[in-house]
């Protein structure tokens, strides 16, 4: 007697997706696309009298949507033409390898924790191609419950100096102030901060409050970019004009 198979397909798992929040999406608003280009423009003002170009992107709290708004930096340093790199230095619980759709082992903790040795070589292994021209990620690697001691850490600061002299633009996504200092920890080796605060939810006077407690980051804040804010109509429909004389 012949017997029924009863093998069942094998569960195909759901594709992944690049981060729609991105404004290399197709259906990102123009207006958007202006915002992040603006900010640019003000970054690398701010910039100009450091001798290396390098930022650090935190907040308050979480789910402010700071790594949103350093993956967007990123991508409009990188379609200028400027050797861009994004480090997941939210070890904790890094998340831009799913924003970009990249591995997230063999990332900063790993590298960070082993004895690998320092070198422009395995370095470079550290670095994935994004779907961005000139723009690449190192993820977070493994979570750690408290990696403090290695952003501390000679590795790190290695890792940095290569990071320099191959890189017009360094953005490091650090943990929120509010959970750690992480952010703090990094201020002698980064040029500028940026902190993100969420329209609506951020509390404004505790933010200061938190820069308060550290005067060393306070002077090297740029300012605070206001995210998920009401956009109103004008902005929206905002397009440039082309002049004639």
């Amino acid at each position: 007697m012949n017997q029924t198979s009863t093998n069942q397909p094998a569960t195909r798992r759901p594709r992944r997706k690049l981060d729609d929040r991105l404004i290399t999406g197709e259906h990102i608003p123009d207006y958007v696309i202006e915002i992040f280009s603006s900010l640019r423009t003000k970054i690398s003002l701010a910039l100009q009298q450091c001798d290396e170009k390098s930022i650090v992107v935190t907040s308050l709290d979480m789910d402010a949507g700071k790594s949103t708004v350093a993956a967007n930096m990123a991508i409009s340093f990188a379609k200028q033409g400027l050797p861009t790199i994004l480090i997941d230095g939210d070890m904790r619980r890094g998340v831009l390898h799913n924003t970009f759709v990249v591995n997230k082992s063999s990332g900063l903790s790993d590298f960070l924790f082993s004895e690998k040795q320092i070198s422009e070589e395995t370095v470079f292994e550290l670095f994935q191609q994004t779907h961005v021209p000139n723009l690449y990620l190192v993820s977070s690697g493994h979570n750690l419950p408290n990696p403090i001691d290695l952003l501390t850490s000679e590795r790190f600061v290695a890792v940095k100096q290569i990071l320099n002299r191959h890189f017009g633009m360094i953005i490091f996504d650090s943990p929120p102030l509010g959970a750690a200092t992480d952010a703090v920890t990094v201020v002698d080796l980064f040029s500028r901060y940026v902190l993100v605060a969420k329209a609506g939810a951020t509390n404004i006077i505790d933010l200061n409050k938190k820069i308060d407690e550290f005067p060393i980051l306070k002077n090297k804040i740029i300012g605070i970019v206001l995210n998920q804010a009401h956009v109103g109509k004008k902005l929206k429909y905002y397009k440039y004009s082309r002049y004639s004389q």
